[in-house]
């Protein structure tokens, strides 16, 4: 009977062992601290617009607990997200409705505005037919109740990475080059032409959509130059509502200072959010020099005091944009 009495009290031992949290990591900053950093950004970003990206794999990391996820991008001062959307998924396969219509139904709860992430380079390119994503898109809204439908797209069509040596298909021609490809009427000029003629086209199919585009520091400053034909800022405004500048780096001068001529040269009132890059790379992994990720919160937090203190002088700014959630969740939650 002891011996009973003994391998129960091992088991019970055993049972409250598994049962115990998780020892908090080194690394770890406290939830106070947590807390404070929350309400720091908040606070700094107030009447503004604050954009995040957030990716399938945070909607992974965050399945089943959807509000959760609402309330910590509400907490952090967050205006609208831009989500990852797989058009395809959006037409036929039921079980991804249902999870994206918990997500934005979650984020709508708390007032954020949702804009679909799913145009980029493929549709250029000739890989995805536009019509069929855009399909994919109404699909979703259509059979969606409206709380739980899109504000909008948030198009990621980049030409720039469309370079002679990637996969590409051999009957599009033009190849981005950054040293001789330009010129009004060579290949990146081309291919801004073509983004721009694209953006239009989605622009008809949905008029009364919110759209907006991601675009790299670099594009106006060559066409403001004569380097393109097209390309500027206002350029994009045609069948935009607004853009997201990719002005990306892991010091805030360069930040501005790639900001500050689309800012001063464009009178579209709020029409331009600075995006700034809170991500471990582009995909997961060690960080990278056109990231504020490895410089740590507190440093961040100074870079984006300065850039909004030099960025407010000008009226077509609207806001932050951070590039994308995943990094800067850990940023806030580490040392």
């Amino acid at each position: 009977m002891n011996k009973t009495i003994q391998r129960l009290h091992i088991i019970l031992a055993i049972l409250f062992c598994f049962a115990l949290p998780a020892p908090a990591s080194a690394d770890d900053v406290s939830e106070t601290e947590v807390k404070e950093r929350t309400a720091n950004l908040k606070h700094l970003v107030k009447g503004l617009d604050l954009g995040v990206y957030i990716y399938s794999r945070t909607l992974d990391t965050y399945a089943g607990k959807h509000k959760s996820l609402s309330e910590r991008c509400s907490a952090l001062g967050t205006t609208e997200v831009y989500l990852s959307f797989s058009s395809k998924s959006g037409i036929k396969d039921k079980k991804y409705q249902a999870k994206i219509q918990q997500f934005i139904g979650a984020f709508h709860e708390v007032n954020i505005l949702v804009y679909a992430s799913f145009l980029d380079h493929r549709i250029l390119v000739g890989e995805k037919s536009l019509d069929e994503s855009l399909q994919g898109f109404k699909s979703y809204n259509k059979s969606s109740r409206k709380s739980m439908r899109f504000d909008g797209i948030c198009a990621d069509i980049e030409p720039h990475i469309i370079k002679t040596g990637r996969n590409f298909p051999k009957t599009f021609k033009p190849r981005w080059d950054g040293k001789n490809g330009y010129g009004k009427g060579l290949d990146n000029d081309l291919l801004v032409q073509q983004t721009i003629s694209l953006l239009g086209d989605v622009r008809e199919a949905l008029p009364d959509i919110s759209l907006a585009q991601s675009i790299p520091h670099f594009f106006h400053h060559h066409a403001v130059n004569g380097d393109m034909e097209k390309g500027r800022v206002s350029d994009f405004l045609t069948p935009c509502d607004f853009v997201v500048l990719m002005a990306y780096s892991d010091q805030s001068k360069k930040i501005f200072s790639y900001s500050k001529d689309e800012l001063k040269d464009n009178k579209k009132k709020k029409s331009v959010m600075i995006a700034m890059k809170s991500s471990i790379k582009t995909k997961g992994g060690g960080g990278d020099s056109t990231s504020l990720h490895g410089a740590g919160w507190k440093n961040m937090i100074v870079s984006l005091k300065d850039v909004i203190k030099n960025a407010n002088k000008h009226s077509s700014f609207r806001g932050i944009s951070f590039f994308e959630f995943e990094g800067l969740e850990t940023m806030l939650t580490k040392k």
